[in-house]
């Protein structure tokens, strides 16, 4: 006989869990902490407020939400012992009975509650982490014997390959040209199944040579608070030896707060722990770390320590210094959490030997918080590979409809709904031809703005391609009309470039932005000559724009005059070369 559960969580997460657990579960409703959704129907169950459910005798209740933690401890305080948290190894919106899933019960015990600070073994570990752990042999492994005269650097970037989206392209694109400048990189990575909520690509291994070193270390700890208690003992030191605050780290394990928004922690002990195992890093010239997750810097802090070997330390996005993102990762809940980032990455920003930065605006941030000299400090934007697009075919007759097209992840701090309504109102005032336009997008849109543009499609304009190879959504948006482009939203995200521009950028085709005026994405479309960029509420200036645009593709007309040279300083390979000469400043 099936057991029977409540859900907790009636929105996408809890539709998805319903899908994958009605076959082994008899589901008798869902619970969810919104009070517009008590007494209504989800997939013929009713939705209870949470406070009914100690009334319902002999069932187990399956959290599907992010808020997971917060919930559990929600339930148990009004009784309820028989809890498990449902988590989705997939990104992908449709599932199906193949599609991978954890059930779990979360420790009662408090994370680090039975560790203990031992800070003469910390002191130790400062300057040679293997005293972390275990003993174990020192490698003596061939993987570093190519003798093809490159110096060896250590790449460490816990999003890799297979892993597919726009965060993987800066580091694939460095490791795919960095032997042409004099370095040899040897990867050390996440296995791919480790990062269940991206999309997995496996063409865009086939863009780097055979015979390139990738060191894959598991990390199999899906949610944070089932670190197993000897990682508990062994991630607090790590931190413990970073921070050098006796004070504050036992007032943090009193608070008991999480260390990490993630559980890449898991993945940079694990590395700590078996690297030595795996090669000889006495043969290595320099270390690089990126980030994020950004607790990938802790193994370049302790890889120099011990190692005394130069350290470049990668930023793609800002982590404490800027308020877009401190606003959009740590709500109210993480507050210590933190002041526990901020103090890490004083501390490894003051280590690191040079700190590359992703957007000239993140060096002002880092100078004024850290105090730290602006020397230290190098930009190396994103950009495109020009590779990426030699077997791209170009058409050159005009689309059958004015073609819009996005490329990419619609997260949740964008706002797709401006565009889309600027145009519901064109079609109503008769200044586009309903059957004569489309906007396509290629990847994954968030369940929140996906049902916002459904509701709000009012003449069906929008196809949803899904989850594209890099190739493909190239192919498709550098035959479309007008590129869209979406900037983050708030103080700070004016420093902020999203990794897709540049590639729109050699596509040569108008650019439709969405971010702050004068902040880098405009200069960025201003001195390219390749589009315009509005505030999100610019309706006006938007529509105006849209129509001369849409006038032209009526004409035939959809070339634009760009500047090349501008747009050439941002191929990948030249990135490349930038980043080679700053691995030659430290190591020389």
């Amino acid at each position: 006989m099936k057991k029977k559960c409540v859900i907790f969580g009636a929105g996408g997460y809890g539709h998805k869990a319903y899908e994958l657990l009605q076959d082994k579960y008899d589901i008798i409703g869902f619970s969810d902490n919104d009070e517009k959704k008590w007494g209504k129907i989800l997939l013929d169950k009713p939705i209870v407020q949470p406070d009914s459910l100690i009334q319902i005798k002999d069932i187990i209740i399956i959290i599907a939400s992010q808020w997971y933690a917060a919930i559990n401890s929600q339930l148990r305080k009004i009784g309820i012992e028989n809890i498990m948290v449902f988590l989705c190894k997939t990104s992908e919106k449709i599932v199906s009975n193949n599609t991978p899933y954890i059930l779990c019960e979360l420790p009662k015990d408090k994370l680090f509650e039975k560790c203990k600070l031992d800070w003469e073994k910390i002191d130790k570990i400062k300057t040679d982490f293997s005293e972390n752990y275990e003993k174990m042999s020192i490698s003596k492994s061939s993987l570093l014997e190519k003798e093809n005269g490159l110096k060896k650097v250590l790449f460490c970037a816990n999003w890799f390959p297979p892993i597919g989206g726009v965060g993987v392209q800066r580091s694939l694109k460095f490791v795919k040209y960095l032997r042409n400048y004099g370095y040899e990189p040897i990867v050390l990575t996440c296995m791919p199944d480790n990062c269940w909520h991206f999309v997995i690509d496996e063409t865009l291994l086939k863009e780097i040579e055979d015979d390139i070193t990738i060191i894959r270390i598991n990390n199999d700890v899906y949610l944070y608070e089932m670190i197993p208690e000897e990682e508990q003992q062994e991630i607090l030191n790590l931190y413990a030896g970073i921070t050098e605050s006796k004070q504050w780290i036992e007032q943090y394990i009193k608070f008991q707060g999480k260390l990490s928004p993630t559980t890449s922690i898991c993945w940079v002990n694990r590395c700590l722990k078996y690297i030595e195992s795996k090669i000889d890093l006495n043969k290595i010239d320099l270390i690089y770390t990126t980030g994020d997750p950004y607790e990938t810097y802790i193994l370049g802090y302790y890889i120099k320590n011990k190692y005394e070997i130069p350290w470049v330390q990668d930023y793609r996005d800002p982590w404490c210094t800027n308020k877009y993102f401190i606003e959009n990762i740590y709500d109210s809940l993480w507050t210590q959490t933190f002041f526990m980032q901020e103090k890490l990455e004083e501390k490894l920003v003051q280590k690191s030997d040079i700190v590359l930065v992703a957007a000239e605006g993140m060096i002002e941030e880092f100078v004024i918080k850290y105090n730290v000299n602006e020397s230290k400090f190098i930009e190396i934007n994103n950009g495109y590979d020009e590779e990426d697009f030699k077997n791209i075919c170009v058409k050159t007759d005009k689309n059958e409809k004015f073609t819009l097209c996005y490329n990419g992840h619609v997260y949740k701090t964008t706002n797709p709904i401006t565009l889309l309504h600027t145009i519901n109102k064109m079609i109503e005032q008769k200044k586009i031809n309903t059957d004569k336009i489309q906007w396509i997008f290629n990847g994954v849109v968030e369940n929140e703005w996906k049902q916002r543009l459904d509701k709000d499609d009012k003449y069906k304009i929008i196809k949803y391609n899904g989850h594209l190879s890099h190739s493909d959504g190239i192919q498709i948006a550098i035959n479309s009309d007008v590129l869209v482009l979406f900037g983050g939203i708030g103080e700070g995200a004016k420093m902020i470039y999203t990794g897709k521009a540049f590639e729109y950028l050699r596509m040569k085709k108008p650019i439709c932005c969405f971010s702050s005026k004068d902040g880098v994405l405009d200069k960025l479309l201003t001195k390219t000559q390749t589009g315009e960029t509005f505030e999100y509420d610019d309706f006006d200036n938007l529509e105006k724009y849209l129509l001369q645009l849409y006038q032209r593709w009526e004409k035939g007309d959809n070339i634009i005059e760009v500047n090349e040279k501008e747009i050439e300083k941002y191929s990948r390979e030249n990135e490349t070369k930038c980043l080679a000469e700053v691995f030659n400043k430290i190591i020389n």
